[in-house]
């Protein structure tokens, strides 16, 4: 499934390129806390794969364990898989919490995995001091996959051995990710400065066309996206994937105004909320206006069933509204649906919405014609 990402305005745009030789230390930023170590990578997979590299070389394994939800993204997980990692999925709850008896299960039938890593799903805190605690009995490291995360708060990134943000994922950035550390044999600087003074300009390119382009055209473009069932292949992994300077450039530019951000996501998330309320039709809102936190990372509608999904989608997607649904799962969590029927039943009805450069004075009057058309095919 296409997934999209904010653009930039035109101000930050050009001096966020214009500042490319001044990026931030990852240290400086405000996704490291407590004097913490912390380092720049292109990319979440990128930090999945450099932390399994890191324990490879620790323990002395070729291919150490890594245990996963289900409920995430098979594209990500490819860099663990060439380098041999050992990738195993637990389930999740309702509550995109972990299974912790399917765990226990698990523990009695397989080895204990070198790392766990839990994930903070759309930016909800998952219950992390559960998770540590697990992981000090079992001896695993604990990893805390805040990349839905705008900013750190509440519980999330205080108690994972790692966690890793995905800043480009939530903000007007052609790449980068932090590797918050708290083990030495993760505190490495795998990129020298030289390697990361390349330039993106694929992206550039495309956002500079996006701005110019009017709005009609790219509704058109939006309605020629795959639909709601489709699972892309995504892009392939890119082991030399570096982060650019232009990259943590833009980031740390918004990084003061990440409360700001925050704020206009929320209201954007409580009007998308109020559309539906106001309309009806058997859709609920996933999250509470609590659990999606401070700074929502879209939001999200929780439909009966995949048919109900689709047409949801489907209307939305044909007035150019930028809809998404999960981009993928592993293949092996289809084929064995019985262990993990709540992946798959998330990955079939939730629809996700824009939080990010949406139109306040028309979201209303889209998502009434739309819930309209949804309730008509």
């Amino acid at each position: 499934m296409h997934t999209f990402s904010p653009s930039p305005d035109w101000s930050d745009l050009f001096f966020g390129t214009l500042s490319a030789l001044k990026r931030p230390n990852a240290q400086e930023t405000p996704w490291c806390l407590n004097n913490d170590g912390a380092i720049w990578f292109a990319g979440g997979s990128t930090i999945l794969t450099h932390i399994a590299r890191a324990f490879a070389n620790d323990l002395g394994k070729i291919s150490p364990t890594i245990w996963l939800p289900d409920y995430f993204c098979d594209s990500a997980t490819r860099g663990l898989r060439e380098i041999g990692t050992e990738v195993q999925h637990y389930p999740i709850t309702k509550a995109l919490e972990p299974d912790w008896q399917a765990i226990d299960h698990m523990l009695k039938d397989q080895r204990v995995p070198d790392a766990f890593l839990l994930v903070h799903y759309f930016g909800k805190e998952a219950d992390a001091a559960r998770a540590a605690a697990f992981c000090r009995e079992a001896g695993v490291l604990l990893v805390e996959d805040a990349a839905h995360a705008l900013m750190a708060y509440g519980d999330i990134g205080r108690h994972g051995d790692a966690v890793f943000y995905c800043p480009h994922k939530v903000l007007a950035s052609p790449d980068g990710a932090i590797l918050v550390h708290r083990h030495p044999q993760l505190a490495s600087n795998v990129f020298s400065k030289q390697q990361r003074d390349n330039v993106p300009w694929t992206w550039l390119t495309r956002r500079i066309v996006q701005k110019l382009l009017p709005d009609a055209v790219l509704r058109h473009r939006v309605r020629q996206l795959p639909r709601f069932p489709t699972d892309l292949p995504g892009e392939p992994f890119n082991a030399k994937a570096l982060p650019t300077s232009i990259g943590q450039s833009m980031i740390g530019r918004y990084a003061d105004r990440l409360t700001e951000i925050a704020t206009n996501r929320k209201h954007t998330a409580a009007s998308w909320r109020l559309a539906f309320r106001a309309h009806g039709g058997p859709y609920a809102a996933f999250l509470s206006e609590a659990e999606e936190g401070p700074a929502p990372y879209r939001f999200i509608v929780k439909c009966p069933d995949t048919a109900m999904a689709i047409k949801l989608f489907d209307a939305f997607r044909t007035e150019g509204v930028a809809v998404e649904s999960w981009p993928d799962l592993a293949p092996e969590i289809r084929t064995t649906e019985a262990t993990h029927q709540m992946a798959v039943e998330l990955r079939d009805t939730l629809v996700f919405f824009p939080v990010f450069q949406v139109r306040l004075e028309i979201l209303e009057p889209v998502a009434k014609r739309c819930l309209q058309i949804a309730r008509c095919i």
